[in-house]
């Protein structure tokens, strides 16, 4: 059983406790995010439809259940710049849209708009891009458009792609 603390039991001043029985202190927790970890964290929605953000850990273990070469493919093709990925916080990332969920092969429209966006842009602000509501689609993000509307979302791509490269 606990005797409360007195003077007479403890060194201590009088109306003062041990730490020991003190409840731990509370720290305010400051999270920093720089502005890409609020990018990144923004883009979870956008892509969630589409079967969101995936690791490339993930990813490798989808390619190994459909492909004999799965992982070394995928590293291939990351290595390569054939597929929309970049690098947060030491983990790679690929956004799930660009593949056909069967084959894990990437999509003819994701292809073709990759071909124009990847003139310009890297694995980062492509993902970006797709996220991002566009005024050619009038207001929609390219990530929600490219099934509905493959030849309206790779206008508005090569319109991007002749704005910064003239």
């Amino acid at each position: 059983m606990l005797k409360p603390h007195t003077q007479e039991s403890s060194a201590l001043p009088f109306g003062q406790t041990s730490r020991l029985f003190q409840p731990a202190p509370r720290f305010k927790r400051h999270v920093s995010l720089d502005a890409r970890d609020s990018a990144f964290v923004s883009m979870l929605p956008a892509f969630r439809e589409s079967g969101g953000l995936a690791t490339g850990e993930e990813i490798g273990a989808r390619f190994a259940r459909r492909q004999h070469d799965g992982i070394s493919n995928l590293a291939r093709r990351v290595a390569a710049d054939q597929l929309i990925s970049f690098h947060w916080h030491a983990n790679l990332w690929l956004p799930m849209f660009q593949f056909d969920h069967e084959t894990m092969e990437m999509t003819r429209g994701a292809h073709l708009v990759f071909g124009e966006l990847s003139r310009f842009m890297d694995g980062w602000e492509m993902t970006h891009w797709f996220a991002t509501p566009h005024a050619s689609l009038c207001g929609s993000m390219p990530v929600a458009m490219l099934d509905l509307d493959q030849g309206a979302t790779l206008n508005a791509a090569r319109l991007d792609r002749f704005i910064a490269l003239g």
